[in-house]
């Protein structure tokens, strides 16, 4: 008889690790890009130089989210200043996984992916168009 309490304790255990990921919700901040640590350097063509040194991924309990990030530019004749990229729309999660949708007035639909969990989240983000270059793969943490 003492050992039906425990098959049924270990099957309401088993159980409970079956159940599906809660979504998450926060604040994110950039801490790496492509795998690098910040400042990153997104361009250089030989006159002018491109970092990435900070930015923010926000999702919120609604399905919508905010993805932002920017950086210093220096040029060889003394220009410098400041740009960066600004996402925001929907964003559905499966589990772990992550599609975002983001109208760009002109040119459509802009779907994107990543995956996060509590402590972090990888996304994976084209230029936005008209701009044309490479997907560039962003790290962030978790803000406490």
């Amino acid at each position: 008889m003492r050992a039906l309490p425990r098959v049924l304790l270990l099957g309401f255990l088993v159980g409970c690790g079956s159940e599906p990921d809660e979504e998450v919700f926060g604040t994110f901040a950039l801490v790496g890009v492509e795998g690098s640590p910040l400042p990153y350097l997104e361009s250089s063509n030989g006159d002018c130089d491109q970092f990435i040194l900070e930015g923010e991924l926000t999702l919120d309990s609604a399905g919508r989210y905010s993805l932002e990030f920017s950086g210093p530019y220096e040029c060889s004749g003394g220009q410098q200043g400041t740009q960066g990229r600004l996402y925001n729309g929907s964003v559905t999660q499966d589990e772990g996984t992550l599609l975002f949708e983001a109208e760009i007035l002109g040119f459509g639909t802009l779907e994107f992916s990543g995956t996060v969990n509590p402590l972090e989240a990888a996304v994976t983000v084209p230029p936005i168009p008209p701009t044309t270059g490479p997907d560039l793969t962003l790290q962030f943490a978790i803000v406490p």
